[in-house]
């Protein structure tokens, strides 16, 4: 077994985006969902924010005597007391008609000995630390849709202020049965018991949203309705709706996970005139080609750290070497490349003439795709076979203008093999390795550690030689909004959600989604 010089250390971290692409992929994508992000999972986190930070704002007025004054831990003590609630309210949801289900619940795996010790005894004092994710989770959507806004204090007397919208979801909520008992109980601690929830459990589940109409009518109006007319928030709007309206014409009949409607979108782009594709198509398109890319990038990385690992040290050179002695392709690297074996004399050219036509296509790609095709030239394979694949079926697409040439790392990728095409394939490999996983992991990663953070490189160089540090690279796609924008969705009724992360629409959902977009025709 070797020994890392790292191997010791209590504190090491994987890293989330060891390539430092991500931000493209997620910045393109932001701008289409209204602020809702990878981890803003449930719409009723969108009233239950504006309406408990109006209540604390409030308190602390009277508190101190009509003196604006901002305090983060006694917030936090109230958030994590409002996160509780909203777990346990959400699992007790099968005594009110619900499901009881608590995806996308905060708190659900810290409060769990809370939770299990609420349901047996019957009662509980509610947790006051760790509440903060709420904040930080949702104030970022509810910001897109109008509900909270900047504060105009000019001091740190509160970190956002309540909208006028926010202000309506905060007179509905204040209008409940139970609500100035349940508000008292979050601002200042004390004891829940089960009997207490069951009265007033249902205005907090994240399943509940829908069946308070008044509420969630106000949700409705928050997501589709732009509180400016003109700028950047009306074109955010815009975006939006447009977005909602494209989702909803490849689930109004079957159910589809994002994923899937993402790669379904990308199949149908390609393979039309760029100049019948709309402005919502494109955008989605190109968020799928530079997802792919991003991904094809990855498995190289992995594939190469995992080299030099068993080789605890070795140039560029050597690991493609290594790749190339691979004396058969795993069955999913051999259906995407059309070759039986890793062939010397090949060039990038011959691959591209070989793959099939329609190569990842069919389905999306999913992660497991990749890490089926096993280290040591299998997953470097897989991952040029797909970079190959998007460079080939987006080539019309790209060479209309339509994609914008943003100088980024999908430019790069694709200079690479217009650049290699008629290299040997062992050259070619060479190139895409050094410059697509060696030098960007060994960059970002080095310029993170100068900030302070903690070191996550897979290998350090000495001159062309990498050496091992023993920590591995898991490849994956960019975690997609798309989800959690048909989740929410799905909250106020629009859609409903189904086995398998996969989601359908409503009659409502037909009703009103496919007509919402107005301008998702237009290009």
């Amino acid at each position: 077994m070797n020994s890392f010089w790292n191997s010791g250390e209590r504190d090491k971290i994987q890293g989330l985006d060891v390539l430092g692409l991500r931000q493209l992929d997620q910045r393109l994508e932001a701008g289409w969902v209204a602020g809702i992000t990878t981890i803003s999972f449930r719409a009723r986190y969108l009233t239950l924010l504006p309406w408990i930070l109006t209540k604390f704002y409030e308190s602390e007025l009277e508190r101190n005597g009509g003196k604006a004054t901002f305090d983060y831990d006694r917030l936090e003590a109230v958030l994590a007391r409002l996160k509780f609630v909203v777990l346990a309210a959400s699992n007790m949801g099968t005594e009110w008609g619900e499901s009881g289900q608590t995806y996308g619940v905060l708190g659900k795996d810290i409060y769990i000995d809370h939770l299990r010790a609420f349901n047996a005894e019957g009662a509980i004092d509610l947790p006051s630390d760790k509440g903060g994710d709420i904040y930080g989770t949702y104030v970022m959507p509810c910001r897109g849709f109008g509900l909270l806004t900047d504060s105009q204090s000019g001091n740190a007397a509160s970190p956002v202020a309540i909208s006028p919208r926010g202000q309506r979801v905060c007179a509905v909520r204040s209008s409940m049965g139970g609500s100035d008992w349940i508000a008292n109980l979050l601002l200042q601690g004390g004891r829940l018991t089960v009997a207490d929830l069951k009265t007033i459990g249902a205005h907090f589940s994240v399943n509940g949203l829908a069946r308070d109409r008044d509420e969630c009518s106000l949700v409705l109006g928050a997501m589709f309705e732009s509180y400016a007319n003109d700028g950047p928030v009306a074109n955010g709007y815009n975006n939006f709706r447009q977005t909602v309206s494209w989702a909803a014409t490849f689930i109004a009949d079957r159910p589809l996970g994002a994923s899937d409607i993402i790669a379904a979108n990308f199949r149908d782009v390609v393979q039309v005139q760029p100049n019948g594709v709309t402005s919502v198509q494109l955008a989605w398109a190109e968020y799928e080609l530079r997802r792919r890319v991003h991904f094809g990038c990855e498995l190289l990385l992995a594939d190469l750290t995992a080299t030099v690992s068993d080789l605890t040290q070795a140039s560029v050179d050597r690991v493609v070497a290594q790749w190339m002695e691979t004396d058969a392709f795993s069955t999913v690297v051999r259906n995407a490349l059309g070759v039986s074996s890793p062939l010397a004399s090949l060039t990038i050219s011959d691959l591209l003439s070989r793959m099939p036509d329609n190569l990842f296509l069919d389905s999306a790609v999913r992660d497991t795709d990749g890490r089926r095709a096993a280290p040591g030239g299998n997953q470097a394979f897989y991952g040029v076979a797909l970079l190959l694949s998007t460079f080939k079926l987006t080539e019309r697409l790209r060479n209309s203008g339509r994609i914008p040439n943003r100088k980024h790392y999908v430019e790069l990728a694709f200079d690479l093999i217009e650049n290699q095409i008629a290299a040997a394939l062992p050259r070619a490999l060479r190139e895409l390795a050094l410059h697509l996983a060696v030098e960007p992991h060994l960059g970002t990663t080095l310029r993170k550690m100068g900030q302070g953070q903690k070191c996550s490189l897979r290998f350090f160089p000495e001159g062309d030689v990498l050496h091992a540090t023993g920590v591995g690279v898991t490849p994956g796609f960019s975690n997609t909004r798309l989800d959690n924008v048909l989740g929410m969705l799905s909250d106020v009724g629009l859609c409903e959600r189904q086995e398998g992360s996969r989601f359908r629409m409503t009659a409502t959902g037909i009703a009103q989604l496919l007509s919402v977009g107005g301008a998702a025709n237009a290009s």
